[in-house]
């Protein structure tokens, strides 16, 4: 769970990275809020995919496959 956290973490501090300096000030309202969006969305996709996770490893739920794939495949549902 500590590197959900730090990936949560290195992620927004990304963003922040890149909404600022030179060339925020260069991107337009759209092009900011676009790039908030595609933030806000890749990060609900690894926590659905950490919970699922979670779910497999609590629930003992069988997975035919790799976990990493049924993981992928249940967030990618969600989302």
């Amino acid at each position: 769970m500590r590197t959900f956290y730090r990936g949560i973490v290195l992620l927004i501090g990304l963003c922040a990275m890149a909404l600022q300096g030179t060339a925020a000030a260069e991107l337009s309202k759209k092009e900011r809020a676009e790039i908030r969006r595609f933030a806000a969305n890749n990060s609900l996709f690894v926590l659905y995919h950490e919970i699922a996770h979670l779910l497999v490893d609590q629930l003992n739920l069988p997975v035919l496959g790799r976990e990493e794939d049924a993981a992928d495949n249940m967030a990618t549902g969600l989302c």
